[in-house]
């Protein structure tokens, strides 16, 4: 069976975040990424190979599958190198409850970069964290480039989208909100006793206003640059929140 003209029109419209929301469903490239999505809870209305890779067919043969020439394939993906296997995947309903929050979460306020997105999602799935809350102005996470950067762990963490001050005024007497900043006590020397939320902002603006005043701890990431030596100015959003995570899992 090969693509018709309405589910290649149907799979392009959903490189768009507009559509995206409209129809409920994003797009996973890669056997990766497709083999987590296709273990886990998600569901896949769609299947597309190429003639190169129409032998996973038989891996996942209760899949509805379709068959497309390298050309429609190239037009459909939103890779540079074809991989030659595209799912339609419908988006997850999860349910958010502060209540059912794990003893590590990540807050994310304006995150914009989809790799950076993507990378954290992957933190958080090595780190064990189950939860990522985000600003609603931080990059949509089934943009593309943010599905393709957490390599499969979309399939197994929940990422949800709030005004983060009115989540903060509900769990700021249950967690530690630790925020991350460039000036602030060092995150190697905290304890973790408690649940923790860490907050990571983007690397333009920081943490916003609104949701500082719910921090309870200022934290950086060591530096270690000699004194006279100058330096970068920031870290990349991802690695700080990556090594804040290994420091509280270390601590506890």
């Amino acid at each position: 069976m090969a693509l018709s003209n309405r589910q290649i029109k149907h799979i392009r419209s959903l490189h768009r975040k507009k559509f995206r929301n409209k129809e409920g469903q994003f797009l996973v490239e890669g056997i990766k990424i497709l083999d987590d999505v296709v273990h886990s809870s998600l569901s896949v209305d769609l299947l597309v190979l190429t003639p190169a890779s129409q032998n996973l067919q038989n891996a996942y043969p209760d899949l509805p599958t379709v068959i497309s020439d390298e050309k429609t394939f190239g037009k459909i993906s939103s890779r540079s190198t074809s991989s030659g296997v595209l799912a339609v995947v419908d988006k997850p309903h999860s349910y958010f409850n502060p209540g059912e929050l794990g003893d590590l979460t990540l807050m994310l306020d304006g995150i914009n970069d989809p790799g950076n997105l993507g990378t954290i999602i992957r933190t958080a799935d090595w780190f064990g964290i189950n939860d990522i809350i985000c600003s609603e102005d931080t990059v949509d996470v089934y943009n593309p480039k943010t599905i393709q950067s957490t390599m499969g762990s979309i399939a197994r963490v929940n990422v949800f989208y709030r005004e983060l001050p009115q989540i903060l005024s509900l769990l700021t007497d249950q967690f530690m909100i630790i925020g991350l900043f460039m000036q602030g006590d060092p995150i190697d020397k905290q304890k973790s006793n408690k649940k923790n939320i860490i907050v990571a902002g983007s690397e333009a603006n920081g943490i916003s206003k609104s949701v500082q005043v719910y921090i309870h701890k200022k934290m950086s990431i060591s530096r270690f640059t000699p004194s006279f030596q100058e330096g970068p100015e920031s870290l990349n959003a991802s690695i700080a929140t990556a090594i804040a995570c290994y420091e509280l899992r270390k601590s506890r």
